[in-house]
């Protein structure tokens, strides 16, 4: 989606001399360099996870699917919810949320003392830019900074004294203040911001383990990367060395998520130290294992959070301590803050669940909403993907998986039966036929 935005900015710029010049047209010129961005897509609310994707046999401190959120003693394994905040050397991502509630505490206007939820900074921030009212996000909770390299305009050169312009179609840095400027360019490769977790960097810069990030994956000529009937075909790429990919799921003309892989080495660890002197534990307690630096893989994905209607609005769900002894499940907690008491024992603890729903609420149009009875619901299907590198030998036994577990939740909608609703098939390699999951084999594609 930036690729489309980016060309169709370029074509434009490039139609309008052709039209208005009366000479002879000559070909045009493009010194715009790869992974120009526009600023205009770090607008909203966006998830933020991470998640190693790639690592060798001897890396010891991690693993292919360790997610890097371990927040200490408050919310499990969370993506984070941020917005951004760019400033002339770092694209900031910043929580949208409060971590302990009702410390907002702003006093701008009344009500603000108790905005929870930054509803002003919010609102204000989703304005257009150039609207008097607009805002820059309050990045109280930074999560992460990474460092620009450059703000631009992407316009055709001219000259300075007669104001004609040529066929070339370059980056301006000079022409406007860089927050005016309508693109930048992020290096990818340093968050610049200790995290507060037990992710591999925190453990870094604790002195646990030995990491740095060496480069990020960029589009290079001759790469995984595949054209397939107009579109980039990645089935190619490894997940360890897959380029920036930008996706409009819902072909909006918006991009809704962007995944970034970074590559970071790792140095050999042990229980008793890193680094060399790790490789010399090793060598004692378990004599012939290799000791070498490891590079692994590293994703950031963003996803934008979804719009949905008060119609659809997910429901949290209040699951305090009684009720997560008798079932224990994932909770989200955070403290709660009260004037004149300070800090107190009254946390919010919400049990994490899939939202299940199409609609939970029916609202009039004075928009006054009322929940709808659960009987009366319809189910949205909870979707899992595969990845790349999922080896097609155990696709079928991952999908029998997936069945067994939906086949488990029968009965808990009256009148819609989850065994055969829900059913397995496949479409056959060959004749492109779809067929029944009897007669499925590994061989087959398109899983469902």
């Amino acid at each position: 989606m930036v690729r489309k935005q980016l060309a169709l900015l370029i074509a434009a710029v490039m139609v309008g001399t052709i039209i208005g010049g009366c000479a002879e047209p000559v070909e045009d010129i493009n010194r715009v360099q790869p992974n120009a961005l526009s600023k205009s897509l770090f607008q909203g609310e966006w998830y933020f996870a991470k998640t190693v994707v790639d690592a060798p046999y001897e890396t010891g401190s991690t693993f292919a699917g360790d997610r890097q959120e371990y927040l200490l003693g408050a919310e499990d394994f969370p993506a984070y919810k941020i917005r951004w905040r760019i400033e002339e050397r770092f694209l900031y991502a910043c929580r949208a949320d409060e971590p302990t509630l009702g410390t907002n505490s702003e006093g701008r206007t009344e009500g603000d003392e108790i905005d929870l939820s930054n509803a002003e900074s919010r609102a204000r921030n989703d304005l257009d830019p150039s609207n008097p009212q607009y805002v820059k996000f309050p990045c109280h909770h930074p999560v992460a900074a990474f460092p620009i390299i450059g703000h631009f305009d992407i316009v055709r050169s001219y000259n300075a004294a007669t104001g004609e312009q040529s066929n070339v179609v370059m980056e301006n840095m000079m022409d406007r203040p860089w927050h005016e400027r309508d693109f930048f360019r992020v290096s990818w490769t340093d968050q610049r911001i200790g995290d507060i977790d037990f992710s591999l960097m925190a453990q870094a810069r604790m002195g646990w383990a030995e990491v740095s990030v060496s480069h990020f994956v960029q589009e290079e000529a001759g790469d995984c990367r595949q054209e397939l009937n107009g579109n980039v075909d990645y089935t190619e790429c490894d997940e360890g060395y897959l380029p920036p990919v930008f996706e409009d799921s819902d072909n909006d003309g918006m991009t809704d998520n962007f995944m970034i892989t970074a590559r970071v080495t790792v140095a050999p660890d042990s229980s008793y130290g890193n680094g060399l002197w790790a490789c010399f534990v090793r060598s004692i307690i378990n004599p012939g294992l290799s000791c070498a630096n490891s590079e692994i893989g590293m994703r950031y994905a963003f996803k934008r959070v979804p719009q949905r209607t008060a119609e659809e609005a997910y429901e949290p769900l209040y699951y305090p301590d009684p009720m997560f002894e008798r079932f224990g499940m994932w909770r989200v907690t955070k403290n709660r803050f009260v004037g004149g008491r300070g800090t107190t024992d009254f946390r919010e603890l919400l049990g994490t669940r899939f939202h299940i729903w199409e609609k939970t609420h029916t609202c009039d149009s004075a928009g006054e909403c009322t929940p709808i009875p659960l009987a009366e619901r319809t189910l949205k299907p909870i979707q899992y993907y595969l990845n790349r590198e999922f080896p097609r030998d155990l696709v079928p036994a991952a999908f029998d998986v997936a069945k067994g577990w939906n086949d488990a939740m029968n009965g808990i909608l009256p009148g819609v039966d989850l065994t055969t609703s829900c059913e397995v098939k496949c479409t056959d390699v060959s004749t492109r036929q779809t067929k029944e999951r009897s007669a499925c084999n590994a061989e087959d594609v398109e899983w469902r």
